[in-house]
């Protein structure tokens, strides 16, 4: 895949299959299991229709807690309640169950490749948050600690706990005061098409995060 092809294709189904063939970005850092696990998480929250039911909650909390903490106690947690829908048939087949179980997945990019697949199934395109979350894989940016003033982790952080993106141009501001001139960073933060979900790659960068 060329870096042409990365930004034309629409469907990301298509293309996390590649991932499990022998893609050349197959062992590109860009896709780690906290981002394909993140990626997931952004498809189910804009598959899901209505108010999620509690087991829909606590299985994205779930996984994005795993994505964050990697923590023994989170992941027994997490096996656990997978086993528990995928060995109990009492529970209801509906949309909200499956998509629990989606994100829940042991390997984070099945649970993206499904998560995608539904999406496009039911006509939803998600191409938008994998690149918000991936960037660019053929040109990473270096990001300078200097940039990672106090004011600009304060607004990372608020977004990211809080999943409103709208201070992305705010940030975007911070960042430049600080001396950052990568037009990727500045640009993502600025454009007001870009959608944003947990683990965008600005947001990110700025946190510190994997």
């Amino acid at each position: 895949m060329t870096e042409e092809q990365w930004f034309a294709w629409g469907d990301p189904g298509t293309f996390l299959r590649t991932l499990y063939s022998g893609s050349s970005l197959k062992a590109n850092k860009a896709f780690n299991e906290r981002r394909l696990r993140l990626f997931a998480v952004a498809c189910c929250r804009r598959c899901n229709v209505g108010r999620p039911s509690d087991l829909l909650e606590q299985a994205i909390g779930l996984a994005e807690a795993w994505a964050d903490t990697r923590s023994a106690s989170i992941h027994e947690h997490l096996k656990t309640t997978r086993l528990s829908l995928d060995n109990d048939e009492r529970l209801v087949r509906d949309t909200q169950t499956m998509l629990a179980r989606i994100v829940l997945r042991k390997h984070a990019l099945t649970a993206a490749n499904q998560s995608a697949a539904y999406a496009g199934r039911v006509g939803i395109r998600v191409g938008a948050y994998f690149r918000d979350i991936v960037g660019d894989p053929f040109r990473p940016v270096t990001f300078s600690p200097q940039w990672r003033t106090s004011t600009a982790v304060a607004i990372a952080r608020g977004m990211y706990e809080s999943r409103d993106f709208s201070a992305m141009p705010i940030l975007a501001d911070v960042l430049q005061d600080a001396g950052c001139e990568a037009d990727a960073i500045l640009t993502h933060c600025r454009d007001r098409d870009q959608v944003h979900v947990r683990g965008c790659w600005v947001v990110d960068l700025v946190l510190g995060k994997a």
